[in-house]
């Protein structure tokens, strides 16, 4: 799917594929220009629209996120598996998920730290010294 502006631009850009019951958004892109016209909240919007013109009862925008929950829905967990065929395989990934994690904490730390009172973050409206 394309969302395109009145002058023909291509603003935003997604893959739904479907099943009988379900629509999934499986990727998307866009550009800088016209993000302030929100096209993202289009192209999801006018995907809903399609696949419940379709007769599709579910729509998977496949994770959740800032973006995603202002579309409302249900948070649904879903249960994943991984074969590994390969014990340095399983251990890659184990490896790689706790890494990740980590990153993701660090960083939320420091956004923590960043934004508490007193911290030269917090008392400068920019975030530079000066």
């Amino acid at each position: 799917m394309r969302i395109r502006d009145s002058q023909g631009r291509l603003l935003s850009v997604g893959l739904f594929p479907f099943d009988n019951q379900t629509l999934y958004f499986w990727g998307g892109a866009d550009s800088v220009e016209g993000r302030e016209l929100f096209p993202n909240d289009f192209l999801h919007w006018s995907a809903m629209r399609l696949g419940r013109q379709r007769g599709l009862r579910c729509y998977d925008m496949s994770g959740y996120g800032r973006f995603k929950s202002k579309f409302g829905g249900e948070l649904v967990t879903l249960r994943r598996w991984h074969k590994a065929y390969w014990r340095s395989a399983r251990w890659a990934r184990k490896a790689y998920a706790f890494c990740h994690r980590q990153r993701l904490l660090g960083r939320a730390w420091l956004l923590k730290f960043s934004q508490a009172p007193g911290s030269p973050a917090a008392n400068d409206k920019d975030g530079e010294e000066g």
